[in-house]
């Protein structure tokens, strides 16, 4: 993985001296999302280099170093010369792999490093936009002799191999998590899609966890070595391959598993969620398989709107017009948080909890430099609503919020909004309260969509009824609606 420091910088270079579109540009970040994988599984020094335009020199926008690396400094920002490392070179203009002896300046004592170096070309379709570089050093004083590239070609032919899978599945991140497991069974690499995976199955964190612990079929890890050596071909360095179908509560994942021979074994585990697929399967015709990715699409656009309102915001002057572009930005991301959790879950409805947890992120990060101790907590029964329902319940609450956060704490440096539920099977009810100073309820604060309209939302889109009390001690506003099925609604037109 890259921290966002490193990203924004390969993204500037790409631009600056190589020139990249932003597909290219894409492409050289997930290579560099799998450094430290082609590190730790090879033992080498990794780099990703850039031709620079209109000039004879690449630059390096990426690293690695190894535990024990023998470069005392990085090399990140550098520019690399012809005479130096042609293998690169040579890599870049062929887009064929190349092997060389390589130099680099030891910039702790000005000494020169002599290095093994395999360069292997990283393409954007059909051209070459980086070379990535696995080195090892040449011990040049007689000691004790520094590993060579003894399995060079091997190692390069499961590079590509990587990074044709990160290429054609990491970063679509739709359908499929991909895992790396080292000899030991050692997670080594996993892409957001597992993270996310694992984290709705109550992980916090996968990071060096085992593969018995995560694989989610029976077949323990040693039994799957042990099937490994007893039936791949020497001849294929991607020697055995098995597929299981599970379930994992109302979820169906295809596991796959593939073994790197050549690279002490390792494994790599592709998860898939086949869940809408086997539903579809089975005869629920009205639960589509393009449901999700409809959904998913949706929230993209919101997400780019948003984007797009907060980049309007930063280059605002006025500090009024901000503030209501903030405002827009709240109330599409109060919206977007129904489609997203659409787009992750199995049904048409989503958990009203998740909804509001949403809401109260977004806004914990909206305060986060404000100056204001703000705590909002969401509590109570969890209970489904459909699309329509989520969205305007979302959007009524995130106007309560923000109109909380906005005149509640007036002259306080601290306060808290909890949002709690209820349910008694038929009715539902969603409280917002304050421990503000208050306001007078008959005559509404300025700002936001007012109460009116409030009211109308909750009274036309959930047929309920909005409730307000409000004092010195702070303002609790109820929405109370009933869940009406469809169904009966329409038999009683």
């Amino acid at each position: 993985m890259i921290e966002d420091r490193e990203r924004i910088f390969i993204e500037h270079s790409c631009r600056d001296y190589g020139k990249l579109n932003d597909t290219s540009i894409g492409v050289i970040l997930d290579v560099a999302k799998m450094l430290d994988l082609f590190s730790h599984i090879s033992d080498y020094e990794a780099f990703i280099d850039i031709k620079v335009t209109n000039d004879d020199l690449m630059f390096v926008v990426a690293e690695h170093l190894t535990e024990k690396s023998y470069y005392e400094y990085s090399y990140l920002g550098d520019f690399i010369y012809r005479e130096n490392e042609p293998a690169v070179f040579e890599a870049w203009e062929t887009g064929a792999v190349a092997e060389s002896i390589g130099i680099s300046i030891n910039k702790s004592n000005g000494g020169k490093i002599i290095t093994n170096q395999r360069a292997i070309p990283i393409r954007s379709g059909q051209e070459v936009v980086a070379i990535l570089i696995l080195e090892k050093s040449i011990d040049i004083n007689g000691e004790k002799p520094a590993p060579t590239l003894a399995r060079s070609s091997q190692i390069s032919d499961i590079m590509l191999m990587l990074m044709e899978v990160v290429s054609t599945t990491l970063d679509l991140q739709i359908h499929e998590g991909v895992m790396f497991f080292d000899h030991e069974g050692k997670l080594l690499y996993a892409n957001k899609y597992s993270e996310d995976l694992y984290r709705s199955f109550g992980y916090t964190s996968i990071l060096d966890r085992h593969f018995d612990v995560l694989n989610l079929t029976s077949r323990p890890f040693a039994d799957l070595l042990e099937a490994f050596a007893r039936e791949h071909s020497p001849t294929f360095e991607v020697s055995f391959f098995s597929e299981e179908t599970v379930v994992v509560g109302s979820r169906w994942f295809r596991i796959r598993f593939a073994v790197l021979a050549s690279l002490s074994s390792v494994v790599i585990m592709f998860v898939d969620d086949i869940t809408q697929t086997k539903r579809f399967e089975n005869g629920n015709k009205g639960y589509l398989v393009t449901n999700r990715e409809m959904q998913h699409r949706i929230k993209n656009n919101l997400m780019t709107v948003a984007s797009l309102l907060r980049l309007q915001a930063r280059q605002c002057d006025n500090d009024q017009a901000r503030e209501i572009i903030d405002l827009g930005v709240n109330r599409i991301l109060s919206i977007s948080a129904t489609f997203e959790l659409l787009a992750r879950g199995d049904s048409t409805a989503v958990p009203v909890l998740d909804v509001l947890r949403s809401i109260r992120d977004n806004h914990m990060a909206q305060v986060a430099n404000t100056g204001l101790d703000l705590q909002i907590t969401v509590s109570g029964e969890d209970f489904l609503l459909n699309s329509e329902k989520s969205t305007t319940l979302g959007l009524v609450v995130n106007e309560l919020v923000q109109n909380a956060v906005k005149h509640a704490f007036v002259g306080r440096d601290r306060g808290v909004v909890e949002i709690s539920t209820a349910s008694d099977g038929g009715a539902q009810i969603v409280r917002v309260r304050d421990d503000g100073i208050g306001f007078d309820t008959e005559v509404e604060p300025d700002g936001g969509f007012g109460l009116t309209i409030i009211k109308g939302l909750v009274l036309e889109s959930l047929h309920g009824r909005v409730t307000i009390e409000s004092n010195e001690s702070g303002t609790t506003v109820s929405l109370a609606f009933r869940q009406i099925d469809e169904g009966r609604r329409e038999a009683r037109r």
